[in-house]
């Protein structure tokens, strides 16, 4: 696993070197840069990962006949659509992050996210998209608490609604202390993330006094023609 994370720094690193410059680089160059880097890779190694990223897709442009003189160029955008545009590295960096996103499978945002993933790997192609996700397979991640167990996503699209335009939502709110269910009218300000939960942070209207709700308590949510 070591080594095979290794691998996975000194390639971001060479996408980095040469995504920092438009004429290219030998590889004693990048050899030159990733030992002032602290990556401790001979030559052959380079050449190994230079033929690994091309065969994967990545748009490294050879200058030149094969020789030591030889100048790789990193073409530097991954075009998406005309308006979203990706470097390699930043393509790189965002399918080793992949793994640290499973915290959040119990939530309304997991199948959003991988539809992200997915329309990604159409537009990169299989190659690349097959050796990103076999480096990020090798990536792990400790298991942080599991996010929004038991949240409605109906409840939270009006929340977020509400949120957003500043709108009184009606809900069924079931609370720990009176163990009973009541008809709230919140104020929302907005939601809060803390230790494996979602919170809204909004004024209780009867009370006029800003308090902190469970998501997962609530139920029914409406939003009401109220700012």
């Amino acid at each position: 696993m070591a080594g095979r994370n290794s691998q996975i720094a000194r390639i971001l690193a060479l996408l980095d070197v040469l995504d920092s410059v438009t004429e290219g680089l030998t590889v004693s160059e990048m050899w030159e840069k990733l030992s002032s880097r602290g990556h401790d890779a001979g030559k052959r190694t380079i050449y190994r990962d230079l033929d690994a990223l091309s065969q994967a897709g990545f748009p490294l442009l050879p200058d030149g006949e094969e020789s030591l003189n030889q100048r790789w160029r990193l073409e530097r955008n991954t075009r998406i659509n005309q308006y979203f545009v990706l470097s390699a590295r930043e393509l790189f960096a965002l399918f080793l992050a992949r793994g640290a996103l499973t915290p959040l499978q119990s939530t309304p945002f997991y199948e959003d996210l991988q539809t992200i993933f997915k329309k990604l790997e159409e537009k990169i192609g299989s190659k690349q998209s097959d050796y990103l996700n076999s480096l990020q397979s090798e990536l792990k991640f400790e298991p942080g608490p599991q996010w929004g167990l038991g949240l409605n996503p109906d409840v939270l699209d009006t929340v977020r609604a509400g949120c957003a335009e500043s709108q009184i939502i009606e809900c069924t709110y079931y609370s720990v202390n009176s163990k009973k269910e009541s008809v709230r009218k919140l104020g929302p300000h907005y939601l809060y993330y803390t230790k494996g939960g979602l919170y809204l942070v909004a004024e209780d209207i009867a009370e006029s006094k800003v308090k902190v709700f469970s998501l997962p308590r609530m139920k029914e949510a409406i939003l009401l023609d109220e700012a």
